[in-house]
């Protein structure tokens, strides 16, 4: 899991932004736009962290009318909908890494004060560009999100009701019913109990998404990356 704090100094990343991008020979017959994205989130916290400080970050380049290809830096803002949630419902910002970071930049430039965000960014940049070593290997994995789990009160829960095939199949399978279904995968937290979002109604306010077991930097191939996008 990525947090928003950087440990490399900013000589250091200036050092490898100089490496990764403006080393690379953009603009050439050579130079292609590489297949896929590479993903990964900025947090505060963890494992278990509160969904709205959850900001999913994609890096993947794009050709322009010029001829250029330049490598784009988006974030987003998860939303909850009927569905669950969307997390890539909103546009946070988009950046364009191919551009020298500076201090205090704006518009489509990365203000290089922003270390733990240029950091992530050049680590995305890397996974990317291992991927293409192996594009079938890229193209087999399947992309993981975190799972979401929903907070209640002690005295709330209580009144919490099952619902989806999935929850429904499990009752069956284990023969319990849902009260006692929903009783096995409560899991304490702070001074309340989570349970699994998709199994209940949740509130925006009270989701928590769980890193555990996901990736801090995901390759996805180009199919993936444009339901994402």
């Amino acid at each position: 899991m990525t947090t928003s704090f950087s440990r490399t100094s900013p000589d250091e990343l200036r050092r490898r932004w100089r490496r990764q991008l403006a080393g690379r020979s953009y603009g050439g017959r050579s130079s292609r736009p590489r297949d896929g994205a590479a993903l990964g989130f900025r947090v505060r916290g963890g494992p278990l962290v509160a969904l709205s400080q959850v900001t999913p970050v994609l890096i993947y380049d794009e050709a322009s009318s010029g001829g250029r290809t330049h490598v784009q830096l988006v974030a987003y803002r998860p939303q909850l909908t009927d569905a669950g949630v969307d997390w890539t419902a909103a546009v946070a910002f988009n950046k364009t890494l191919s551009l020298t970071p500076r201090p205090y930049a704006r518009g489509r430039r990365l203000d290089s004060r922003w270390h733990g965000l240029l950091e992530l960014a050049l680590r995305l940049d890397h996974r990317l560009e291992q991927a293409q070593r192996h594009p079938e290997r890229m193209r087999q994995t399947p992309v993981r999100w975190p799972r979401l789990w929903a907070s209640f009160t002690a005295a709330a829960v209580e009144q919490v009701e099952g619902q989806g095939e999935e929850f429904a199949a499990l009752c069956r399978k284990f023969d319990l019913s849902p009260a006692a279904m929903l009783a096995k995968f409560q899991r304490p937290w702070q001074s309340g109990v989570l349970l699994p979002a998709d199994w209940v109604e949740p509130s925006g306010d009270s989701l928590w998404a769980d890193f555990a077991g996901v990736p801090a930097r995901q390759a996805l191939p180009t199919e993936a990356f444009q339901l994402v996008a």
